[in-house]
């Protein structure tokens, strides 16, 4: 049984320098998903191997994919988060090339499948498991530097404008968690974040919302889904060249149910939760 030094002993690459080198015009690695749970529901990294780790046991079979596998130059393993699987079935995999004369390059990779969602080049899922990745679409180049370049809106200002006479914005809740128990601004339309997965649905949604002047998106703490969602919107307005006004609302609902108590009557503004906000990236 390996231990953990002989596991954390195994090189790693980190989720930025993945998407770095799949953004890349350098050959890309051959990813090895040793998940257990379903391949498309749980979300995947586009073009990576399914191989559950319970396919490493066996010494036939590993000897099977160094034969298929071993001429390839570059290959990373991971798992959800890659502490116990993917550090594992590596090693295995390791023991089984030390004969080549010529060694394929294996890393694992750190954080996981969890941490490389965060970085946003995923095959996306429609699940809370890991945060935004949606399954069956195509792999996701958004960088943090692109979600962070979305305009935002303060709470502040939000509420400002919803109880002035101006024309209010169309809200957009992208969040999964059940619209109701878990509060949202008055008035917001619900699309959870799967309603962004295709490009013919969000497609749907430009041509539904043509005639609105401003766009606000947010989920619980628009870092993640809210942005994301945002920036899916925006993509594919201008390329069926629909102009809006799309911000993301800084601080998300949980930020906007904080800031709607200064003011008399908040009911104006928020279905207050029944149950507590959870945190969301």
């Amino acid at each position: 049984m390996a231990t953990p030094e002989e596991l954390a002993a195994i090189e790693r690459i980190s989720a930025d320098e993945l998407v770095a080198l799949l953004r890349s015009d350098a050959a890309s690695p051959l990813i090895v998903d040793v998940r257990d749970e379903d391949f498309d529901t749980e979300g995947h990294i586009v073009d990576a191997l399914h191989l559950p780790k319970d396919n490493f046991k066996d010494d036939a079979y590993v000897d099977e994919l160094v034969a298929k596998f071993g001429g390839k130059s570059d290959i990373v393993f991971h798992c959800g988060h890659s502490k116990v699987r993917g550090p594992t079935c590596a090693l295995r995999f390791l023991e089984r090339i030390e004969t080549l004369e010529t060694k394929p390059h294996v890393r694992v990779l750190a954080g996981g499948f969890a941490g490389f969602a965060e970085v946003r080049l995923v095959a996306e899922m429609r699940n809370e498991g890991v945060q935004f990745a949606f399954p069956n679409s195509s792999i996701s180049m958004a960088t943090r530097e692109e979600l962070a370049a979305i305009e935002r809106i303060s709470a502040e200002d939000l509420a400002t404008l919803l109880r002035s006479d101006a024309a209010s914005p169309l809200i957009v809740d992208v969040r999964d968690e059940d619209f109701d128990t878990k509060g949202h601004i008055v008035e917001a339309v619900h699309l959870p974040k799967e309603n962004f997965q295709e490009d013919a649905d969000v497609d749907a949604l430009v041509a539904k919302f043509e005639g609105q002047a401003e766009i606000v998106f947010h989920c619980v703490r628009s870092n993640t889904r809210g942005p994301t969602c945002a920036l899916r919107f925006m993509q594919r307005a201008e390329a069926l060249g629909v102009k809006t006004h799309v911000r993301v609302l800084a601080g998300g609902f949980a930020g906007f149910a904080e800031v709607r108590l200064q003011f008399a009557d908040d009911s104006e503004l928020v279905v207050p939760p029944t149950l507590p906000i959870e945190d969301d990236k």
